[in-house]
């Protein structure tokens, strides 16, 4: 039902509700796995899983814009038509952000000649292991993961935190609220959840013949490009000399962007 309301009518309001129902189904699922076939309920669960996580895009492109919205009303201000129409397009293209940026960064860092001396901390929906190894061979040296815990500790997304209604008692103050944060039960899940994440990220490495994260390089993935083109990240991306940017670059990647630099301001140059 909740479905099709938003197919029906794809409101935000429509969007959150759907979101919320799911959430309480996937609940309901692992209330009752004993009673459903094991691959049965491994294939209901893991439908629920990636659609949830997509909806989750579009909510946060949602509170996003309704954010921009808010600060811009209150100077007054109208939020541009051209903001808006950007936010809408970044619903279907929202996991491209961390990937196109994170090799870029780490990229201008090493033809800067700085890489030794800038830390580089990723972050932004990587729940999984998988995410988290892509990172660290993308170049970072740490990443910072909240999102996974949230969601192990029991947080629907219900966007309430700031109003002191939280509906799972992790954000509030309520004594009638958080009641429903029971920490024993909690503690399991959390520990639960770093626990596996790490065990299945050692797993990565181990197949990939690693002894630490350290070691993780853009050889190490692979990305198909076109359906008979697989291609490793090391192909995708190639290596860059120290100091490239500095001494004059040909990479097209790189070349106009660093001619429009300025080191006093973010406008561009000319």
């Amino acid at each position: 039902k909740r479905a099709e309301n938003y197919l029906a009518t794809p409101t935000e309001e429509n969007l959150h509700t759907l979101r919320i129902a799911l959430r309480r189904f996937r609940y309901i699922l692992e209330a009752y796995c004993a009673l459903i076939k094991p691959a049965r309920f491994k294939k209901i669960y893991t439908m629920s899983v990636e659609l949830q996580n997509l909806l989750g895009e579009r909510r946060d492109l949602d509170v996003m814009q309704l954010k921009l919205k808010q600060v811009f009303n209150a100077g007054n201000t109208p939020l541009p038509a051209a903001v808006i129409a950007e936010l809408q397009a970044e619903r279907t293209t929202f996991d491209r952000q961390i990937a196109e940026a994170l090799p870029r960064v780490v990229d201008a860092l090493i033809q800067s000649d700085l890489r030794g001396r800038v830390r580089v901390i990723a972050a932004g929906k990587l729940v999984t292991s998988a995410k988290a190894a892509w990172a660290l061979c993308m170049g970072a040296d740490f990443i910072n993961s909240a999102r996974g815990f949230m969601f192990a500790l029991g947080c629907i997304q219900s966007l309430s935190c700031h109003t002191d209604r939280c509906p799972t008692g992790v954000a509030t103050q309520d004594p009638s609220r958080n009641r429903a944060l029971v920490v024993p039960h909690k503690i399991d899940r959390v520990y639960n959840y770093h626990h596996a994440t790490l065990h299945a990220l050692a797993e990565l490495l181990a197949a990939a013949g690693l002894e630490h994260p350290q070691q993780l390089r853009p050889i190490h993935f692979s990305q198909r490009a076109a359906t008979t083109d697989v291609r490793t990240f090391a192909q995708l991306y190639p290596a860059l000399r120290p100091g490239e940017l500095i001494e004059g670059t040909e990479d097209r990647r790189f070349r106009e962007a660093w001619a429009m630099a300025r080191a006093d301001s973010f406008q561009p140059a000319g």
